[in-house]
């Protein structure tokens, strides 16, 4: 009911008026209780007594499914499909609908199986265009993969959804499932027959699938004024989004189930395309999942084919376990790396944690890997905590190493070393411990490990070179009580880091080493930012050989926190 007398909401100022929605919504629209509930009970009651007549017509068992499900009513729609299912019948919307109410109560592997059984009964061209990604991607990579051939398209469905899977020590890939429950509820909810109208093709079922189902559904009736052209007999649906501020309105005839997007809605689902093709910050369990702080660093390995891979990750206890009440948890984390399509688990590791815990928990794994595209994910889970849930998944690509030019390692940002000694026998060694977690608080120092390769010796068997840090501010934290004061102040001068500009630190100074038996050469320093602002940091690592005259560059972002 819309409070004010004379008011409508208006699609365009939804699309051109930031906060326009949710200003509507809160201040001058009320929700009218137990509307409309006199005809669903009326509509249920026609429903079981078509099927009681009929036990297999399965138009009423729909109709009753989508009643049960607005009501959230999910084992009873269990109760409906199950002697369609026990008797092996039951096309494919039904069994859409019933993974829809396994999945609805957390029965993943009953969800999972009911969806397959439901696609498989659709015709094949129209199962692959309901599972078509290019529905949820951006425009741009939707024509790059409506080109692909079939062979290659289905290669790239597997690698994307490898890729969404939350959890790879689950059997189901939980992106996907909830994927599927989207283009299930669309099937259920916006499919008409009599229209020739299957939910999924519908401006509601795009955006279904893209976003999830809205938190907030707001339905106003029909404007007759004259200057109401846009809602002028026609129903007006908002879906709003309060997480991202999101809305989508649309529009349809009263007492029919077909709307479609209202004025410039259009225009706006194809912006929100490009910024978010695909989102599924409405399932908690899915949201809570990138939560483990990752450094990659590379490092040439025993062949110029191969490289030492160096995970870093940390995790945030706290956050994994809230308030639990237990005295000690059992976090398994897990390492996986492989190509897309093979990612194997290379690595485990079992923390016994203290509770309540006070820090971040900081593992490490080493593993050789080849070069070429690789996949690397961590994974940290509690058996007994639902809510310990957390990963990490990154995509690089492993080079071959050139001996005709030089090179850097990655920049790995470790705790402060207090030892001088050079590590010539790498990082390891010289007890350096690299960083998962890669925020620092203000006047924290840290340590910066790198690699060169390829300096060419002087005649008298010793590298001669030119190292050059350069540290930017990228993004300042708007936050930060210092947010007007945009510069590097009152620089840890731990390495003669000196200013130049408002927003860049550098310093230079050569090193001179004997040669040794490789061109490996690995280095240390340590820094410190003072009380500079918080926010998000570039380290750039510059070295010049004073022999060959060539030069290589490698960065690594970090971030300064608030002390």
């Amino acid at each position: 009911m819309v409070t004010v007398a004379g008011l409508i909401f208006e699609p365009d100022l939804a699309m051109y008026r930031r906060g326009y929605t949710r200003e509507f919504l809160e201040s001058n629209s009320r929700p009218i209780a137990n509307i409309g509930a006199t005809d669903r009970t009326e509509a249920e009651d026609l429903y079981r007594r078509g099927l009681a007549a009929v036990p297999t017509y399965e138009p009423s068992a729909i109709g009753l499914l989508g009643l049960l499900y607005d009501q959230h009513r999910y084992e009873e729609m269990r109760r409906v499909v199950q002697p369609f299912l026990d008797a092996g019948t039951g096309g494919a919307n039904l069994r859409l609908a019933a993974g829809l109410a396994a999945y609805r109560l957390n029965d993943a592997t009953a969800a999972d199986s009911l969806f397959e059984s439901g696609l498989r009964r659709f015709p094949e061209d129209e199962r692959l265009e309901m599972t078509n990604l290019g529905r949820i991607l951006r425009r741009r990579d939707s024509v790059s993969y409506d080109a692909l051939s079939a062979a290659d398209r289905r290669l790239t469905d597997s690698s994307y959804w490898e890729a969404a899977d939350p959890l790879i020590e689950t059997p189901e890939n939980e992106a996907r499932l909830e994927f599927l429950a989207r283009i299930a509820a669309a099937q259920l909810r916006f499919t008409s027959v009599d229209m020739r109208q299957s939910g999924w093709r519908t401006d509601r079922g795009l955006i279904l699938a893209r976003y999830g189902e809205p938190p907030v559904i707001a339905t106003f009736a029909s404007d007759n004024a004259a200057d109401a052209a846009e809602t002028a007999g026609r129903i007006t649906t908002v879906w709003y989004y309060p997480r991202k501020d999101r809305q989508f309105v649309f529009s349809g005839p009263p007492a029919m189930n077909y709307a479609i997007f209202a004025g410039p809605m259009r225009g706006l689902a194809e912006e929100s395309r490009e910024d978010a093709p695909f989102l599924l910050d409405n399932v908690i369990a899915l949201r809570a999942i990138d939560s483990v702080s990752v450094q990659l660093s590379r490092f040439r390995g025993a062949t110029d084919s191969t490289s030492q891979l160096v995970v870093a990750h940390a995790v945030d206890p706290r956050r994994l376990y809230g308030n639990v009440d237990l005295a000690e948890g059992s976090l398994f984390t897990s390492l996986y790396i492989g190509r897309p399509l093979n990612m194997r688990q290379v690595r485990r590791d079992t923390i016994s944690v203290s509770l309540p815990a006070s820090s971040m928990l900081s593992r490490t794994f080493v593993q050789g890997v080849p070069a070429g595209p690789l996949r690397v994910r961590v994974e940290s889970t509690d058996a007994n905590v639902s809510s310990a849930v957390a990963r990490a998944h990154v995509e690089l690509d492993i080079a071959r190493a050139r001996r005709d030019i030089l090179e850097l390692s990655d920049v790995m940002i470790a705790e402060r070393v207090t030892s001088t000694d050079e590590p010539r026998a790498g990082w390891q060694s010289a007890g350096i411990v690299p960083r998962g977690d890669l925020t620092m608080t203000q006047r924290e120092p840290f340590s910066v490990y790198w690699e060169t390769y390829g300096l060419r010796p002087t005649p008298d068997q010793r590298f001669k070179a030119e190292v050059s840090f350069k540290v930017t501010l990228v993004e300042i934290d708007r936050a930060n009580k210092q947010g007007a004061i945009r510069y590097l102040l009152d620089v840890a001068d731990l390495v003669g880091l000196t200013r130049e500009g408002n927003e860049e630190l550098t310093v230079r100074f050569t090193r001179e080493v004997p040669a040794g038996t490789t061109d490996r050469l690995p280095m240390v320093n340590t820094i410190g930012l003072g009380t500079s602002p918080a926010g998000l940091y570039r380290l750039d690592v510059i070295v010049t050989d004073l022999v060959s005259g060539q030069s290589a560059r490698s960065a690594r972002f970090f971030r300064v926190a608030r002390s």
